[in-house]
């Protein structure tokens, strides 16, 4: 499970409060969908929860491990596998082949294990005729399955995705989604999703919504969802009429 205890952050040089007494936890084999305003702290809170971000007051653990504890982020980063809204920020390697190969290697994992397994992925993502391609010459969507494909070859606990459908067409934002839900059945991966989309948080098992730093909601998506004036003064808006992605 990963904890969040009375969380607050300020950032160095700033005067207000990014996260102010946040608290929130992440069940085993849960789906929670989290929302608000550009700088309501969705992307701070997705750093803090594999230890990019320390909180200033409270504490995150993630298995009884606290980010706080600089021996603990090595196997807490291994547990949460954290994918950023823009691919470009996580790429650091100079062909698609050594992007997949680059967190198994880090893990130490036999270099004949990480063959076989990156041959498999290239070809699952359809990728092989790109292997010795550079990342960046890749479409915006290959892009971001090579990311998600290259965290979830580590095989994390937890998954924390920070608007990363933001930019993905209808039918690739479907297809992720599918993944996910899936990922939770098949593997009793924890799943935490940030995103602008309502139509996505439904998906979710419970909505957190938080309102400059705070949490204003948490609970079933479907109960915060009967006040429209109340979810638009929070910067979330319903069209007219919307459906469940799946």
């Amino acid at each position: 499970m990963i904890s969040v205890d009375s969380v607050t952050y300020r950032y160095p040089g700033s005067d207000i409060d990014s996260l102010r007494e946040v608290s929130l936890a992440f069940e085993p084999a849960s789906f929670t969908a989290i929302m608000g305003a550009n700088g309501s702290g969705k992307s701070t809170l997705a750093r803090m929860l594999n230890g990019l971000v320390i909180p200033s007051t409270g504490k995150i653990l993630v298995d009884g491990m606290s980010t706080a504890d600089a021996g603990s982020l090595s196997a807490i980063r291994r547990r949460v596998g954290l994918v950023f809204q823009d691919p470009n920020q996580q790429m650091t390697s100079p062909t698609v082949e050594r992007e997949l190969a680059f967190g198994l290697q880090n893990l130490g994992i036999p270099p004949e294990e990480i063959r076989s397994k990156v041959e498999i992925e290239l070809e699952n993502l359809n990728l092989l005729s790109r292997r010795y391609s550079p990342p960046s010459l890749l479409s915006g969507g290959e892009k971001l399955r090579l990311i998600v494909s290259a965290v979830l070859m580590l095989q994390p606990d937890y998954l924390v995705l920070d608007e990363t459908t933001s930019f993905l067409s209808p039918a690739s934002r479907k297809q992720l989604i599918a993944k996910l839900i899936e990922l939770k059945r098949s593997q009793r991966m924890t799943i935490i999703l940030i995103t602008q989309f309502l139509e996505e948080a439904m998906m979710g098992e419970r909505l957190a919504i938080l309102d400059r730093g705070r949490v204003a909601y948490n609970g079933a998506p479907g109960n915060a969802i009967g006040n429209r004036e109340w979810l638009a003064s929070l910067g979330i808006f319903i069209p007219a009429e919307f459906r469940p992605l799946v």
